[in-house]
């Protein structure tokens, strides 16, 4: 009696569940339709149909997704009505990553269907189930359409040619390749006799010809990956595009967590000729070749103003490629989803002209080398009035943003991983109702979190990490003096990372009461005041950081941290936890330490970490592992000696606390730390000096002395030599004038003379009885040998008694420097030594031409 209770109470939950589940038919009258909302994340809407009289039909079931991603979900008609169709119930499902996903089931199906399912009973009337389940955090728009052929479908003669080539060049060498094209199916055939309107992820039109083609799988090979695939086979691909393709699917095989090549080398250029070949059906809407190691310039091979598109063109996904150029104008305002990242583009984005009839939903361009400033007219005017996600992060873009945001539809905006600057647009919070997802970490913001950047009801993830806000906190909710109760702050958010900045303030209450924020990082900021300490308190929150703040007060009950310690952490796939903690280190905590975090040593999943705060030094013995500093009742404070590695609650946190450990560097922000540090700074720049001057310097003038030898033709080293004596000769003839000067009498200095093929020092130290012959020519004066200075006779010598005529010591002045500015462009340019010139000034000249008269 008791199991039978239990049984009918079970059967009763059951029936209520299933009976709470709204269907919608899809019907031949209607087959289409468009939801009125965006599917969530996670959340499912349920159809269904029947097969129309006759069971001898192809069915199929096509999901437009206008924005995010979703994917659709049959399940065959069965005698459990309360199974529901799902990711982990179903018969047939979607192929498609991103975009349009197709069902197609085959008449060949529905027979085996009806003959081992219903003893060959007739499927006319029983329900097919379909599920539409969303994937994309920002939500998803869609429409669902169901179509019944009767007239059974072929592959036309001219597209099972064209494959039949791709088949011998690509897959006729080794057994390994093209693994399920040569196996095939029962129904679809096998190898080149391969029916593609009947095997999976291809659609066929009433004629056979190809509608929707899906290359992956065709591909597979079971080997490793090799340089001998085949060449690109662009003529039987352009034959396939007509006359009907609408999608083309044809990515890299991925295999092993990673995307393997199918063709030796794909250009931009075998793309535009796909692209021109389907531009006379005018078609084609999809156009998906991602992974495939595509090479070429966006702007130069696809047209300057993107002349090779066909028209009908509107979703374009060319990711994980190496295409370089930049983005043209013409494809942000012809196509409505651009997917071009993990390329190498670079330059600016463009300025866009406001078209009118703009279209554009998704542009997906993370992970390239862009650069500049973000355009204002991305985020406001008509262009901006249909994007729905923004993916700009792992740029180089730069410059502040927009001040003005009117982005009416979007639900997405990630810019982490740039180099942006200044504040952040108040706009930004208030002209954005459906964002959703907001990632704009990793840059260089400053200022203050505008109202309603965090607390807007349509925000479910706001990260604002790694940034340089510096003036104010989280801001109070906008909906803060509502009295109405039609507002929720937070209520969707689910996510809020505010790290690495220097926000001070509170917590504001409305986080608090964030029904599901389940992930709060504060850390590495200047908060204060008091950690929540209510049990109603964030009732989803399973990871809580305030590491490295000044919050003060008691530490929380663990029931004060909402779900972290009141639920066991998630298994999710069978494969790994979401972990549960609470981080609350390096705070200036007081009162009793918390026993209760004893309780989680030793848990890799679920933990509390408290060291760095100063409790009362009443250490319970459940914290002893955790070598605590505290304070004595006199206010003292005593530091705790590490006795053992383990300083957190658990082992994976007792890693993360040895950075805290104080070693011969002392504890972080400490003194001694930043005593140590700077003369070790300084020691390292004293020896980098003294290497400096000790050995590159010399090293350096050595090899400038070298390569000054070079020019001169191997005569530096004596003209070095013949300057030096000349300059003590000078300095000697000085000293000797200066004591003439005091005894009345001057000496006449004798210059430097070098003749034509020697130089030789001409100087006497006994000047006064010595003559200056006119015979050798002197290089230090002008080139004419005639050269007058007051007297054209020669000077000299003189008897005693007799009057000489003296140089002026201007005049000897004027010769050194002379001799010093030749001396220094004999440096400089060079030596012919197989033929000297008469004069210092008309020799040197560069023989490689590298220096000049």
């Amino acid at each position: 009696m008791i199991i039978s209770f239990f049984l009918c109470v079970a059967s009763l939950v059951v029936s209520t569940v299933s009976s709470a589940i709204d269907f919608t038919e899809l019907t031949s009258s209607e087959p289409k339709y468009a939801s009125p909302t965006v599917l969530d994340r996670g959340d499912t809407e349920y159809f269904n149909f029947t097969i129309p009289s006759g069971d001898d039909v192809d069915i199929r079931v096509r999901l437009s997704v206008y924005s995010g991603d979703a994917d659709v979900y049959v399940l065959k008609p069965n005698d459990d009505d309360d199974v529901l169709p799902s990711s982990d119930a179903y018969n047939f499902h979607s192929e498609h990553a991103r975009g349009d996903d197709v069902i197609f089931i085959s008449r060949y199906v529905l027979a085996e269907l009806r003959e081992n399912t219903f003893n060959g009973e007739s499927l006319a009337g029983k329900y097919f189930r379909v599920a539409v389940e969303g994937w994309a955090a920002h939500g998803s728009e869609y429409a669902i359409e169901f179509e019944a052929f009767t007239n059974p479908r072929s592959l036309s003669d001219r597209h099972k040619t064209a494959l039949g080539v791709i088949f011998d060049e690509c897959c006729s060498s080794e057994e390994s390749l093209c693994e399920k094209w040569r196996k095939g199916d029962a129904h679809a055939g096998s190898g080149k006799e391969l029916d593609l309107c009947h095997f999976d992820g291809n659609i066929c039109d009433e004629d056979g010809n190809l509608e929707e083609f899906d290359a992956r799988r065709l591909f597979e090979f079971n080997r490793e990956q090799t340089e001998d695939n085949c060449e690109f086979p662009s003529e039987a691909l352009k034959n396939l595009t007509t006359p009907s393709m609408r999608r083309f699917q044809m990515t890299g095989l991925y295999q092993e967590g990673s995307y393997k090549k199918i063709f030796k080398e794909v250009t931009l250029a075998n793309v535009a000729d796909i692209f021109e070949a389907s531009k006379s059906a005018n078609k084609l809407e999809h156009f998906d070749m991602a992974e495939l190691g595509v090479t070429g310039r966006l702007d130069v091979h696809l047209g300057g103003d993107c002349d090779k598109l066909p028209l009908s063109l509107h979703t374009m996904n060319i990711q994980g490629n190496r295409i370089t150029g930049t983005i043209n104008k013409c494809m942000l305002e012809k196509l409505h989803v651009l997917i071009v990242q993990d390329n190498d583009l670079t330059g600016a984005l463009p300025e866009l002209d406001d078209p009118e009839n703009s279209n554009v939903m998704v542009l997906v361009a993370n992970g390239n080398e862009l650069e500049g400033a973000l355009p204002a007219s991305l985020v406001n005017g008509n262009f901006a009035k249909n994007l729905t996600h923004l993916d700009l992060s792992k740029n180089k873009l730069s410059g502040e943003l927009p001040n003005e945001w009117d982005v009416p539809k979007l639900r997405a905006l990630i810019m982490e991983h740039n180099l942006f600057t200044g504040e952040l647009p108040a706009t930004l919070g208030s002209n954005s109702p459906n964002l959703q997802i907001i990632r704009i970490g990793d840059n260089a913001f400053n200022g203050t979190i505008p109202k309603g950047l965090c607390d807007d009801e349509a925000r479910a993830e706001v990260s604002l990490e790694n940034n340089k806000l510096n003036s104010g906190g989280i801001p109070t909710s906008v909906y803060e003096n509502d009295t109405t109760g039609n507002y929720s702050p937070g209520k969707n958010l689910i996510s809020l990372d505010v790290s690495n900045n220097t926000l001070n303030g509170n917590i504001p209450v409305w986080i608090q009461r964030a029904p599901n924020l389940k992930y709060l990082n504060l850390q590495n900021n200047k908060f204060s005041g008091n950690l929540p300490q209510r049990d109603a308190n964030w009732p989803s929150l399973i990871q809580f950081s305030a590491r490295n703040n000044e919050f003060v007060g008691k530490m929380p009950d663990k029931l004060h941290f909402g779900a972290t310690f009141r639920t066991e952490p998630t298994l999710i796939n069978d494969q790994y936890y979401i972990i549960h903690y609470a981080d609350v280190r390096n705070n200036l905590l007081t009162g009793q330490a918390p026993s209760w975090v004893g309780e989680y040593k030793g848990s890799q999943i679920q933990f509390a970490r408290i060291t760095g705060n100063i409790f009362d030094c009443e250490i319970p013995s459940e914290l002893e592992y955790l070598n605590l500093d505290c304070r004595e009742e006199n206010g003292s404070i005593r530091y705790a000696v590490n006795k053992n590695d383990e300083v957190a609650g658990n082992g994976e946190a007792a890693n993360i606390e040895k950075e805290d450990s104080a070693g011969w560097l002392g504890r972080k922000g400490s003194a001694r730390r930043v005593v140590v540090i700077g003369f070790m700074v300084f020691l390292c720049i004293t020896l980098m000096y003294w290497i400096y001057v000790g050995i590159i310097r010399q090293w350096l003038k050595h090899m400038q002395d070298v390569r000054r030898d070079r020019a001169l033709g191997g005569r530096f080293w004596e003209l070095e030599e013949e300057y030096q004596e000349y300059n003590r000769a000078i300095m000697e003839s000085r000293q000797m004038a200066t004591a003439n000067e005091n005894n009345s009498s001057y000496a006449e200095l004798t210059p430097y003379v070098v003749n034509n093929n020697n130089t030789a020092l001409a100087a006497s130290a006994q000047t006064s009885s010595s003559t200056i012959n006119n015979t050798n020519q002197n290089p230090f004066r002008d080139s004419s040998p005639q050269q007058n200075h007051g007297d054209t006779s020669s000077d000299s010598e003189s008897s005693p008694g007799h009057t000489r005529r003296r140089r002026s010591r201007n005049e000897h002045e004027r010769l050194s420097e002379r001799a010093r500015r030749n001396l220094m462009r004999a440096e400089r340019v060079g030596v012919e030594s197989s033929s000297p010139s008469s004069s210092l000034d008309s020799s040197f000249r560069g023989r490689d031409g590298l220096f000049g008269p």
